[in-house]
């Protein structure tokens, strides 16, 4: 693990979003960034003793959902200083003193995963409804890339369960969160492993990934692994022309995308171009057929850094649904809120789900469904 250059000026601005909609008030925002004078270093004025200063604020008035949320913001973009690994703990102590309250079944489970390194394990937060069903829920494992962990999935995993009607497994995607294992690309073999822990062999599973979690719910799909996937930006591989550079990915992602993967620095331009190709599911000889199970691919139009083709390149092919939503960044991120309901009822009706909370979800869909181009 290592610290990099990056803007934090510019992290504020690009992740206030991301930020907002896990509880953490625009007052706080505010307050933290004008304190902030440097990134990687301790003490006032360093980011990660700012944020934490907010936590404990948040924590004084058992506001532990919000607390949780400060502690995740204190250690972004990457646990990799001590300050930081304490900012987790303390994530995880006040996302359990807030999870009694949580409107629907919720519990931590700690996984034993095979990887081709030996043993190893990974924590999993599961996501149950309420409501009693006559048949098996279908589980549905929910990731998403290097910012985005189990904790900032919290709002879309109560979402899924307590409306769609599914029990969510949430995990964070290999080296990021609570894992110890590095990002590969035989990752997709965790994925695989804990679905298979946790499912119910008379229900359907799927997969839906954000990001580069995207690129995981689309191998599965391509594998046959799942029953359906939704893969949400991920990174496929469809263009193998060179493009332009790696490392030139925005402001912090190269570095955090570095740590992941467990490497000591930061790549130079020949070792990160192969492991493009190493990650890449064309190299792997996964999308010369269409995909095994339903697969929905999503996706921002105007995506700075996943190339559209990564989308497109499903349309037209037997079991894939693509969804290019206009005028949209990465992941369709300014949208996203609006195709929630959209998403849901795909995947209820590819998994079979029983009904969860009385919810009119087509009807939400069409109404909030942003403009999009569909391509089958």
């Amino acid at each position: 693990m290592f610290t990099f250059e990056l803007d934090y000026r510019a992290l504020f601005d690009e992740r206030a979003w991301q930020m907002k909609a896990q509880g953490i008030s625009g007052k706080s925002l505010r307050l933290v960034r004008s304190h902030v004078t440097n990134f990687w270093g301790t003490g006032p004025g360093a980011w990660t003793h700012e944020w934490t200063l907010h936590a404990k604020q948040a924590e004084r008035a058992e506001r532990w959902l919000e607390a949780s949320a400060c502690y995740g913001a204190a250690r972004f973009p990457v646990i990799n200083t001590p300050e930081r690994q304490q900012a987790l703990a303390d994530q995880i102590r006040c996302y359990l003193r807030a999870s009694p309250e949580f409107p629907c079944h919720f519990s931590r489970k700690s996984l034993d995963i095979q990887t081709p390194a030996g043993p190893a394990q990974i924590m999993a937060h599961l996501f149950e409804p309420a409501k009693a069903s006559r048949r098996p829920r279908p589980l549905l494992c929910l990731s998403g890339g290097v910012y985005i962990g189990k904790f900032e999935l919290h709002h879309l995993a109560l979402t899924l369960a307590r409306f769609g009607g599914l029990r969510v497994c949430v995990l964070d995607m290999p080296g990021t969160g609570e894992t110890t294992l590095p990002l590969e690309p035989n990752s997709h073999l965790v994925y695989q492993q804990a679905i298979d822990q946790l499912r119910d062999p008379a229900a359907r599973a799927g997969m839906l990934g954000i990001s580069i979690g995207g690129h995981w719910a689309a191998k599965l799909a391509m594998l046959g692994s799942v029953d359906a996937a939704v893969d949400i930006g991920g990174p496929v591989g469809f263009d193998t022309k060179p493009g332009s550079s790696p490392l030139a990915l925005n402001n912090a992602l190269t570095g955090t995308i570095a740590n992941a993967m467990q490497l000591t620095a930061m790549p130079d331009e020949a070792q990160a171009n192969q492991l493009v190709q190493e990650f890449s599911l064309a190299h792997q000889g996964l999308l010369i057929a269409p995909p095994k199970a339903p697969l929905l691919v999503i996706n921002g139009s105007r995506d700075p850094y996943v190339n559209q083709q990564d989308t497109l390149g499903f349309a037209g092919q037997d079991n894939a649904e693509v969804w290019l939503i206009d005028r949209a960044g990465h992941c369709a991120a300014e949208q996203f809120i609006r195709l929630v309901p959209g998403i849901m009822l795909w995947l209820r009706q590819k998994l079979d789900a029983p009904s969860g909370l009385s919810y009119p979800t087509g009807l939400v869909s069409k109404v909030l469904m942003p403009r999009r181009t569909v391509l089958t």
